[in-house]
């Protein structure tokens, strides 16, 4: 009866289970990897916010100030650099926060390898026509009402 309907009564073999992983067939959540992110997003806004307001004010009161050196000086680049220097620490946290976050999420699926067969361009996936099914699709209308409660909910 099992063979009728598609069912699997047996657990994977090691095998299949390796072949999977190769080509990509793994447990993926976007959901997942979203809240993770918005946690950690939120979390270095706590940790780091007032650092990067401070940084941010700084570069706010230096901008508006000019003196007769600037004017006879005049190089472009160098309040650029400052800025930069200035804003650099809070968001290089930020972008190592991010990325933690990125692997974590991952690591918290079970899928920490990286696959680099997956980087490969799939042609099916370039097909205009496929593409325009996939996005007004039945699946497509259902992730932007997803998408859509998202954005109203945060």
């Amino acid at each position: 009866m099992s063979e009728d309907s598609g069912e699997k009564t047996e657990a994977p073999t090691a095998k299949r289970k390796k072949d999977a992983v190769e080509k990509g067939d793994i447990l993926k959540s976007r959901d997942f990897a979203t809240a993770l992110s918005m946690l950690a997003g939120v979390a270095w806004l706590i940790y780091a916010g007032p650092t990067l307001i401070t940084a941010c004010k700084a570069i706010m009161s230096s901008s508006f100030q000019f003196t007769h050196a600037d004017v006879e000086d005049f190089s472009p680049w160098r309040p650029l650099m400052e800025a930069g220097g200035k804003l650099a620490p809070s968001l290089i946290t930020l972008f190592i926060v991010s990325i933690g976050a990125a692997i974590l999420s991952q690591a918290g699926l079970g899928s920490l390898g990286f696959n680099g067969g997956l980087l490969a361009p799939k042609y099916s996936r370039v097909d205009p026509a496929a593409g325009l099914k996939r996005i007004f699709g039945a699946n497509g209308w259902i992730e932007l009402g997803k998408s859509l409660l998202k954005v109203i909910l945060l």
